[in-house]
């Protein structure tokens, strides 16, 4: 991954974060005063989307050829995916 890239992809995750903090730190907040129930079951929804937003799958080139090339001495196991069975 180029530093270019690395560096976008750590301010974003910064930048994220931050709000994502911020957001459940209120949401914390408003349930503690108000006595708000749905607050801390939001709360876990809001960390699953968070897991799911800074997934790497985000920064999949789609372009880019991921075929890698492995060392010519790199033992090799013989498969057979027949019947859908390893």
């Amino acid at each position: 991954m180029s530093s270019r890239k690395k560096t976008l992809l750590k301010q974003y995750r910064r930048k994220k974060n931050i709000v994502l903090f911020v957001l459940m730190l209120s949401l914390v907040a408003i349930g503690f005063f108000a006595g708000i129930r749905w607050a801390l079951p939001f709360l876990i929804v809001i960390w699953f989307v968070r897991e799911a937003w800074f997934s790497d799958h985000l920064f999949y080139a789609p372009d880019v050829d991921y075929a890698y090339r492995f060392d010519e001495q790199l033992e090799t196991l013989p498969t057979d995916f027949s019947d859908g069975y390893l």
